[in-house]
């Protein structure tokens, strides 16, 4: 599976078989023939991996939501109240050390502020949610923000752009790596008795 992995997509998504063409004049039962061999082993090779990120990805935004809903609660009573537990606990939250004293309004303005980013944060991994959502309705066609949604998750992961020129192979083994790398993670959340908060 040396086929970039943007001709690929072409093909699923588009049924452009001619972007399987390396050289020469294939004729069309050779494409179709040669297009079901590709697509038999990127299922093989796939496995359940996507799903896996999915699920990851959807456990992400319901914690994250989760936590967004405690900032703001902890916001409101703490403009009501001075209580140590709730100042930790916002602090926690929000990786902050604000001693919410002299300048108690102001710190928890900036709170409020800081809050906002775990919002856009939401609202990036939901569209990426929504996208390998919609992708995965028909297995047959995916569509491409389905591919171009777990490439983003892929290049978050390793920390740097991975572009749609990598081979359907690197981008499978990049996926199931990324779903060994997630169940690993699981295991030792497990092991130390603890639950994953984000």
């Amino acid at each position: 599976m040396d086929l970039p992995l943007n001709r690929f997509i072409d093909c699923a998504c588009n049924n452009n078989l001619s972007a399987l063409i390396i050289s020469g004049f294939p004729d069309p039962e050779q494409l179709t023939i040669a297009w079901a061999e590709i697509n038999e082993q990127y299922s093989e090779a796939m496995g359940d991996s996507t799903h896996k990120l999915y699920v990851t990805l959807f456990k992400e935004v319901t914690a994250l939501t989760i936590d967004l809903r405690q900032i703001a609660a902890l916001i409101e009573l703490l403009y009501q109240v001075k209580y140590k537990p709730f100042e930790d606990r916002l602090n926690s939250l929000l990786f902050t050390n604000f001693r919410f004293e002299d300048n108690r309004t102001k710190e928890l303005e900036t709170c409020t502020r800081l809050s906002k980013s775990i919002a856009v944060k939401i609202d990036l991994k939901t569209a990426r949610l929504v996208a390998m959502q919609s992708g995965n309705v028909d297995k047959k066609k995916p569509t491409p923000e389905y591919f171009y949604s777990v490439l983003i998750t892929l290049s978050d992961h390793a920390q740097y752009q991975i572009t749609d020129s990598v081979t359907v192979f690197e981008y499978c083994e990049r996926v199931k790596r990324l779903g060994q790398y997630v169940d690993k993670q699981k295991q030792k959340q497990k092991s130390n008795g603890r639950g994953s908060h984000r």
